[in-house]
This record gives structure tokens, C-alpha cells and sequence, in this order.
């Protein structure tokens, strides 16, 4: 199953949205535009000094999400960002059930369009909007009841809209046959009324601002004493050598076998891992704005620790060249090569193979992930987000000098 969570640190600031796709058959310059990063206005930079994120996805509890949205001077709360895999409705399985306020804001509809009725209210609770593709197969039409089964119970919902894929999704070579729509929309509060307040299923999504960058300082102090024990951490979104960690680097996996080919079907070098050093894996996908506009740094990156004789290595995995089959999109792999020519990259890039795809790139759940091997493949750590070269210059270093 695929996930469309993206967390951008393109600008230092968090984001969560439902991926956008790309095709070979694009004009050259929304690819441009992909991989171009707009330099920060005033205006920008100006907001960074005043918003908050935080550097992991962990789960925190209803309890404690509350009371960090509880501290004084936020000017803009986060809101839950909550869903729950599993699920099951009639002959579907293997579901999930997405909590999302605002979806219209929070990108929905960058891939998706509603085809029919309407989202469920913010506020509100027992609506869902479900694929129509699978209203179809069910018999079902928007104002029917559907009762589904999550590993938390069951819930009965009244279907409020129908959606399908975008023409921008269209566009990007998404379809039911390769990336079936698998996602129930709700609202973070039918989530809450199915996982209770005291689980542990919520975590502090997207950016929190304050009116000014003084009271933003001191609403990180005081959320950082509420999520110390969590390993999650709050800082200023204007901090540019902030990372998006887990805090443990085998969270994740604990070791990374790398098999497939390269773009071209041929067999992969058998040096690919740096000897007595360290690799970084950059699992990446076509759709993703803030995986092609770090690949240059990443070039920058593999070249300049080369010329310094340094045992460090770039590997990039093109995540999405591979449908639900196993089988190789020619499409996604025309664009995965277009992007790669006209970036320059030269460090290896490869297709997974169905091994590597199902029990490791599976689990990925945000585009770009990076993950760090030693020579004997184990993960030393994982880094979820794109950065600037020189948090990678830096955390490379960090990791090389811990092997000696």
C-alpha cells in the first residue's frame, strides 16, 4: 500500500500534504519549477521567526496533545492529524481511516477531487467521504450508512461526498490500477470517539505559530518540557540546522539489504555500500517537490566527500517506478530518468526490487527518507524530511567519525 505523506523542510518549515504526481509526458517547466527551490522573501522569513515545529511524527496521546496546544500565545493552533490502518469496509481490507480537518487547506485536492457531495464539516462527527471507485463496487451512494471495522472497534458513518483522483493526480500517471484509492476521510474527531483520549495515536503534524518571535521562543521552551520524555522536540521553524529525526536510528529498521538494478536493468556495482564507512540511502519519488530540489546539494554532497577521500556514498531509491504488481512503470521510470539528466545527478540511482520494495520501502511513510548504513547494511540512522547540504555535510561527518 502506498502513503502520501510528505514532510518538506525545503524552507524550514513542516509540512504534511497529500502527494501531487508527475509523468514523462509533463511540460518541461512544471519539472523545472519541481526542482527549483524560490529563494525565502522577507515576508517569509519573517513568519519563520514566529512559527514553530516539531521534529518528529512519534505518537503522542490525546492528553498531551491538548496540553501543548493548551500554552498561551498560540496565534494559530495545529490541528490532529490522526489516521488508523487496518480498516475494513465489506469485501476491502486493508483501509485506512484519515482524521483530517480543512482538507480543502491541507491539500486533499492537490491529488484527489471531490466527484460528488460534500466534505464532512470541521466540527462534526459520523460523516466520511470514501473513493467512489469503491462506492461503485459496494453499491453505494453519498447518504447511505457504511459500517466499518478498525483494530479499535467498529463505527458507523453516513457518506457525505465521493472523491477520486485529480487531473493533476491524472497528470502524474496516477491511477486505481497502480495506486488504488485506499483512505476514508473523517474527522479527527471520529478518530478521537474510536481511540480514546489516553492512546497513544496522535502526533503534532504541521507548523504552530505565534504573534511574535519572542513569545514563539518561549512557547518552545515550555512545549519541549511537556514532549521531552517522547522524543519529540519543538524549535523555530527559522532554525535551519534543525533535523527531522527519529531519535532512535533502528526505529524504523535495523538494517537495509539493497537489491534490485540500476535504471537501466543492469546489475548493481558489487561495492555499492561505502567500505568501512558510511552510505546514505535516499529513497525518493517522482511527485516529490522537496526530493528533486535537495538532489543538487546531494550531488554537491557524494562529489566533495569523494575528492576529500572521504568513505561516504550517495544512493538514491526511485520509490515510485514499481506498481502494486511489481511491475515496472515506464512511464515513472522515463520521468525518474528526465529528472536525474537534467538535475545532473551521477551519484547511483536504482530500482528497488520486489524484496526490498515490499519489506522495506513499504514502510517508508514520508518522501525523501533518508537512512544511513554501515558497510555491513545496518541503520545507523534514519532522517525523514529534505535539509539544507549542510545539515547532510554535518550529520555525514557526524556518523563517519562515530565508526572510526
Amino acid at each position: 500500500m502506498k502513503k502520501f505523506l510528505i514532510f518538506s523542510l525545503i524552507l524550514g518549515l513542516t509540512v504534511s500534504i497529500t502527494a501531487c504526481g508527475s509523468k514523462g509526458s509533463q511540460e518541461p517547466p512544471a519539472l523545472d519549477d519541481m526542482i527549483q527551490q524560490e529563494p525565502i522573501s522577507e515576508e517569509e522569513q519573517a513568519l519563520m521567526e514566529r512559527s514553530i515545529r516539531f521534529t518528529s511524527d512519534k505518537l503522542l496521546s490525546y492528553d498531551t496533545w491538548k496540553k501543548v496546544m493548551a500554552l498561551p500565545n498560540l496565534e494559530c493552533k495545529n490541528h490532529i492529524s490522526v489516521y488508523i490502518d487496518g480498516v475494513v469496509l465489506g469485501n476491502e481490507k486493508d483501509l485506512r481511516l484519515s482524521g483530517e480537518p480543512e482538507l480543502e487547506e491541507n491539500g486533499l485536492f492537490v491529488t484527489y477531487k471531490l466527484i460528488e457531495g460534500k466534505l464532512p464539516a470541521d466540527d462534526s462527527m459520523g460523516g466520511c467521504v470514501i473513493p467512489a471507485s469503491m462506492a461503485e463496487k459496494m453499491g453505494k451512494k453519498v447518504g447511505d450508512k457504511i459500517t466499518i471495522e478498525t483494530p479499535l472497534g467498529k463505527a458507523e458513518y453516513e457518506i457525505t461526498g465521493l472523491y477520486g483522483y485529480s487531473e493533476k493526480g491524472e497528470v502524474g500517471g496516477l491511477t486505481e490500477e497502480n495506486s488504488p484509492l485506499f483512505e476514508i476521510f473523517v474527522t479527527p474527531q471520529d478518530i478521537v470517539k474510536l481511540a480514546g483520549e489516553k492512546s497513544e495515536g496522535y502526533f503534532l503534524g504541521n507548523t504552530v505559530t505565534c504573534a511574535t518571535p519572542e513569545e514563539a521562543k518561549n512557547f518552545v521552551d515550555q512545549a519541549n518540557e511537556i514532549l521531552k520524555d517522547y522524543g519529540v522536540k519543538a524549535m523555530l521553524s527559522s532554525d535551519s540546522s534543525a533535523d527531522m529525526f527519529y531519535s532512535d536510528s533502528n526505529e524504523m529498521f535495523e538494517s537495509v539489504k539493497l537489491e534490485g538494478t540500476d535504471f537501466d536493468g543492469n546489475a548493481l556495482p558489487e561495492d555499492l555500500l561505502a567500505k568501512d564507512g558510511v552510505t546514505m540511502v535516499n529513497v525518493w519519488a517522482t511527485f516529490c517537490n522537496p526530493c528533486l530540489a535537495e538532489m543538487s546539494h546531494l550531488e554537491e554532497l557524494n562529489n566533495e566527500f569523494k575528492a576529500e577521500g572521504k568513505n561516504f556514498k550517495v544512493i538514491g531509491i526511485a520509490a515510485d517506478i514499481l506498481n502494486d504488481k511489481g511491475e515496472i512503470n515506464e512511464d515513472s521510470l522515463a520521468l525518474a530518468k528526465e529528472i536525474l539528466s537534467k538535475i545532473g545527478v551521477t551519484y547511483q540511482n536504482m530500482i528497488p526490487s520486489n524484496d526490498l520494495q515490499n519489506d522495506t520501502l513499504s514502510k517508508v511513510t514520508a518522501y525523501p527518507t533518508s537512512f544511513f548504513l554501515n558497510e555491513d547494511g545496518k541503520v545507523i540512522k534514519t532522517v525523514m524530511g529534505a535539509t539544507t547540504k549542510e545539515d547532510w555535510t554535518r550529520i555525514a561527518n557526524e556518523l563517519i567519525e562515530s565508526l572510526k
